[in-house]
């Protein structure tokens, strides 16, 4: 059933996630020990989510104990009839382990029920009750809803097997809002899920803001019920094994100083990776080029400026459908090309830029955080993308059209285009975020430094205070702890940690520095056991 949503072509360029692998491993040997469960699995578009959901499909697609069910919502007609019937017959199609590409007969009810009728009589008269429903002039919505949703519990119960549903793309499940006739549906799908106990449910989402409002704001019908984890980019040599696949599969030779430099310039982004390789390969075979370091970050350029070329069009998706999501989007196209121009600047200086009041940046940028268009490290704001933000830059700076190699505007723009631009965009976004958050759900109970971890409760990455502040992250057990980066070229001082105490007030206060501290703040935290310092090079440990 995986080969129908991960091609054996894919199969083969599948590089590490050994520890996302091993968290659902662990979360699955629990399901069948009888501990149903919620986790999410977050991180940016096109960065991996699904590759390991298909890989992990495929690792125990064999193991008779469990079944898999895999639904990606945003394939799906977000209308509530049309939800429903394609959640039952997705479940119905995975249960039965059916391979063939016949997911159309699927969307039917009947042609579901009669799949069934052979295998489990009880999960068939469950959908011919739902038929019934679903044909009925004074069908409830809600009812059907609930119908849906709770099916695969019908089919765990009457197969006599756990089932691990993952829900790909969760954050469209909000867009059954929109229909009135509706409860808020996170209130609805809370209530018919916590009544499944032979289920685990794995849920997959690329807006992460949106993500992490769903499961950890205390609003949410989801509060403290999900446990979320992060993907992030590839590391340098993660990157090289697959960049290596990659132009193995395409029969494409570069020096390894040119991969060196695609893995840089790529900033260990899977899709960036696989675009720059293959338009590498059409730049050799079709222009002519001699692959080195200059060529290739043209080649880059070229897809960046060349409204045509697949690494655009996929970073015009991510721009349109981002901002189709958020509110205002005039000021907030202000806003985006101001920060392409120049990154990163303050609330106070875009405003400047831009001859708005700063309230309606704050509005703007408020916004554009929600849907990770923008980042924020202290008070500087940044496009979280350094190659969107290029991206952007051409799109409002240089929107001429189609480009080649040859054209001098290519030359001219190559010019300003250097890899230094990519690293200070990267050292300011999430990468460090999700390491520490990695590091410290590994070392849970683990002796790291002059201290050991405890086993958190809860781990929330990117703590939103009530004054809109972040904390990069939250720890709760008995205690509260918070974990700070400190990412510059200079030394943390007190300064830093008094900063940090006036922003919360918690047990224990964790800072990590790449460059290290002032001897004030370490004589000060020998003699403070709330204070714990770490230098950069902890977050390497095994």
């Amino acid at each position: 059933m995986h080969h129908l949503v991960y091609p054996r072509k894919t199969q083969k360029l599948f590089t590490n996630r050994v520890t996302e692998l091993e968290i659902l491993e662990s979360y699955q040997d629990r399901l069948l020990h009888g501990e149903p469960n919620k986790l999410a699995l977050l991180g940016t578009r096109r960065i991996g989510k699904s590759t390991v959901l298909y890989e992990f499909i495929k690792r125990h697609a064999a193991n008779k104990r469990l079944l898999f069910v895999y639904v990606n919502l945003q394939r799906l007609v977000m209308e509530p009839l049309a939800f429903a019937k394609s959640y039952v017959g997705l479940a119905t199609k995975w249960a039965l382990r059916d391979e063939t590409e016949n997911f159309a007969s699927y969307e039917d009810p009947e042609f579901c029920m009669l799949q069934l009728q052979k295998r489990q009589a009880k999960a068939a008269e469950y959908l011919y009750q739902f038929l019934k429903s679903a044909q009925s002039r004074s069908a409830s919505l809600k009812s059907l809803l609930e119908q849906a949703l709770h099916f695969p519990m019908v089919l765990a119960e009457g197969l006599k097997k756990p089932i691990v549903v993952m829900i790909d793309e969760f954050q469209e499940i909000t867009l059954l809002n929109n229909f009135k006739q509706l409860p808020e549906i996170l209130g609805l799908l809370r209530d018919v899920l916590q009544t499944h106990h032979r289920i685990l449910y794995v849920f997959a989402g690329s807006y992460i803001r949106l993500m992490q409002n769903i499961i950890e704001k205390p609003s949410s019908p989801f509060f403290g019920q999900i446990q979320p984890y992060y993907l992030s980019a590839f590391g340098k040599e993660d990157a090289l094994v697959l960049l290596k696949k990659i132009a193995q599969q395409i029969q494409l030779e570069a020096p390894k100083e040119v991969e060196k430099k695609m893995v840089a310039l790529t900033a260990g982004h899977p899709l960036y990776i696989e675009a720059l390789v293959r338009a590498a390969q059409e730049a050799v075979m079709l222009d002519g080029i001699t692959l080195n370091e200059e060529t290739v970050q043209r080649v880059l350029l070229l897809q960046l400026v060349n409204e045509r070329s697949p690494l655009s069009f996929h970073l015009r998706y991510i721009y349109e459908d981002a901002l189709g999501r958020a509110r205002g989007s005039t000021i907030l196209r202000g806003i985006l090309k101001a920060l392409a121009q120049d990154t990163p600047l303050t609330i106070t200086a875009i405003a400047q830029k831009m001859s708005k009041q700063v309230g309606l940046i704050q509005a703007g940028i408020a916004e554009l955080l929600k849907v990770d268009l923008v980042d924020r490290k202290d008070k500087l704001y940044f496009i979280s993308d350094p190659l969107l933000r290029w991206w952007m830059y051409f799109k409002f700076f240089h929107p001429e059209g189609a480009f080649s190699l040859k054209d001098e505007i290519v030359q001219e723009l190559a010019s300003h285009f250097r890899e230094k631009y990519l690293q200070v965009a990267t050292e300011l976004g999430r990468t460090k975020e999700f390491e520490l958050h990695y590091f410290v759900m590994r070392k849970q109970g683990a002796k790291v430094g002059n201290i050991r971890l405890p086993i958190f409760k809860t781990v929330i990455k990117n703590y939103l205070l009530p004054n809109g502040e972040e904390i990069d992250l939250f720890a709760r057990n008995d205690e509260a702890w918070v974990f700070e980066l400190k990412w510059k070229n200079k030394l943390v001082g007190m300064n830093e940690l008094h900063s940090l105490k006036e922003k919360i007030k918690v047990q224990r206060y964790v800072l990590i520095s790449k460059k290290g501290f002032t001897p004030e703040l370490l004589a000060f935290a020998r003699k403070s056991p709330e204070v714990v310092l770490w230098g950069a090079e902890v977050l390497t440990e095994t």
